[in-house]
């Protein structure tokens, strides 16, 4: 554990605790991932094509069950969504782990801005750490409940990974601007039209971002003062008055020749004392807060890999139930569409 500058001591220590807590809660994070892993899925731009096309041919309604066969479907089409239907595992991986890169990244460089007393910095990594963390908790919690409170029949477990599957494309997908004008250059000249032009696309899910309030709000029931620290740390990562405190090096009064009196406040980039003579209790209580958001994170990131668990049953369940309807589409010694790793010979068609 790296040694603390002796200014932090202005905190006292429950601070101190809290900072040292904080970097062992980290790094206990950095080992819950590798730092990179290939998830591989069905093209969904494929799938919308093909979805899009049997709709406009009347074939297949938007709301009718693929596994409904009220209708004659190409062999593309059940082939694909057949290999689709492990999406929804996929996405709770990929979800998890780049929630936790991203906590893991924040959290070191609060600690290091902390350390070397820029609070500026420390404080709008707190701000993101508040965000990701909220963000993570409420998914976590929806998919928990979803998984909990499924029956044990095929067709609501079918249902459950899908209705996972569709939250989880939201929260990774999540945004406020059109991203696809914005890479193929529509914007380019234009950069102010971005701000809330993302509109939805016929048969796709809509992917604007909700306000994160709703969010911090849910992690504020479980840890008291959650939205209070978050509204705080928002008077210093906007230009408010938290951005000249950050800089207030020493403040203190003194009469000029006439006796009037003035408040010299100095300003610049050494350790504010100025801000943390009377503010240190406040900053402490805010360091003490991220740790137990922190631990919490680490608290739902362990219910998240069970529940992952629970989500790879559910997709074998449905896998094998759809090879009733695709038998002989696929090939043998492909890989499994669960994610196993095994060949689909070896692996849910042996248990077909």
């Amino acid at each position: 554990m790296k040694d603390l500058p002796d200014w932090i001591s202005i905190l006292g220590e429950s601070a101190i605790d809290s900072i040292n807590s904080i970097e062992n809660t980290t790094e206990y994070l950095s080992q819950l991932y590798p730092d990179s892993i290939a998830y591989k899925n069905v093209s969904t731009t494929y799938l919308n094509l093909l979805g899009r096309e049997l709709v406009d041919n009347k074939v297949l309604t938007p709301n009718r069950s693929v596994l409904n066969r009220q209708a004659i479907l190409p062999d593309e089409f059940y082939i694909s969504r057949f290999k689709n239907t492990a999406y929804s595992l996929k996405y709770y991986n990929m979800f998890v782990h780049s929630r936790v890169l991203a906590i893991v990244e924040v959290a070191r460089n609060y600690r290091e801005s902390l350390v070397n007393h820029n609070l500026l910095s420390a404080f709008s990594m707190n701000r993101m750490i508040i965000e990701i963390a909220s963000n993570f908790y409420a998914t976590v919690k929806f998919i928990n409940e979803q998984l909990a409170n499924t029956p044990k029949d095929f067709k609501s477990k079918y249902q459950t990974i899908i209705d996972i599957g569709g939250k989880l494309d939201k929260k990774l997908a999540a945004t406020r601007i059109d991203w696809k004008g914005l890479i193929t250059g529509n914007y380019n000249n234009n950069l102010d039209k971005l701000k809330r032009s993302y509109k939805p696309e016929y048969l796709r899910q809509d992917l604007e971002a909700d306000t994160i309030m709703k969010d911090i709000d849910k992690l504020s029931k479980k840890i008291n003062n959650v939205r209070g620290t978050y509204e705080f740390l928002c008077e210093f990562t906007h230009p408010n008055v938290g951005l000249l405190l950050s800089y207030s090096e020493s403040i203190y009064r003194e009469n000029d020749n006439d006796g009037i009196p003035w408040t010299v406040r100095k300003v610049g980039t050494s350790i504010p004392d100025g801000f943390l003579s009377e503010g240190s209790e406040s900053v402490a209580k805010i360091i003490e807060i991220t740790d137990n958001v922190l631990i919490e994170f680490v608290n739902q990131t362990e219910i998240a890999v069970k529940d992952i668990d629970k989500v790879a049953d559910f997709v074998k369940i449905s896998l094998k139930e759809q090879l009733k309807h695709i038998d002989d589409l696929i090939d043998p010694y492909s890989p499994c569409p669960c994610g196993s790793g095994e060949k689909f010979k070896f692996c849910c068609k042996k248990h077909e």
